[in-house]
């Protein structure tokens, strides 16, 4: 909406009178521009409580989202900490496919196992001959490897149990 004072600078001052004349402003009830005044602030709170309600239901949403996040990620460090994971115990508690005796079965005993069976040392140390066949062959290798990169618990453990 124009101001009537205000000049339009695209149009002379006569043309601009004789536009006023030809089409006046109709004159708008008191009770009329009040009605459309509350109209327009009612729509526009309706918009910032909307605005508002978005803005928290998305900050409540990323908090819950972080606390799930952090709660799966405590259990996971959780259940990390309290078992070993990758550690076949035999009944001596010697670690089944540990080759290096560090107290874990990782892919490194795999490629140490994998070298001595190549030189061909194949007598069997303690935790070396998980098939029990009374030498260390390529097939210990890959069960160690298989250990070294299978969750616990899993189907493929062959019989060997997790802690």
């Amino acid at each position: 909406m124009t101001d009537r004072d205000e000049d339009n600078f695209d149009l002379t001052h006569a043309v601009q009178d004789a536009l006023r004349h030809l089409h006046p402003t109709p004159p708008v009830p008191a009770e009329l521009d009040e009605r459309i005044l509350f109209a327009a602030r009612d729509a526009f709170a309706r918009r910032m409580r909307t605005r508002l309600i978005l803005r928290r239901t998305a900050a409540a949403g990323g908090a819950v989202a972080a606390a799930i996040a952090l709660f799966f990620g405590v259990q996971a460090l959780r259940e990390s900490a309290t078992r070993p994971s990758q550690m076949a115990i035999h009944a001596a508690g010697q670690v089944a496919g540990d080759v290096n005796g560090d107290g874990r079965v990782d892919i490194i005993d795999a490629l140490a196992l994998a070298r001595r069976v190549e030189s061909g040392d194949v007598a069997p140390r303690k935790g070396e001959d998980l098939d029990h066949d009374g030498k260390v062959t390529k097939a210990d290798v890959e069960q160690v490897a298989q250990l070294a990169v299978k969750l616990p618990d899993s189907e493929l453990s062959g019989g060997v149990k997790f802690q």
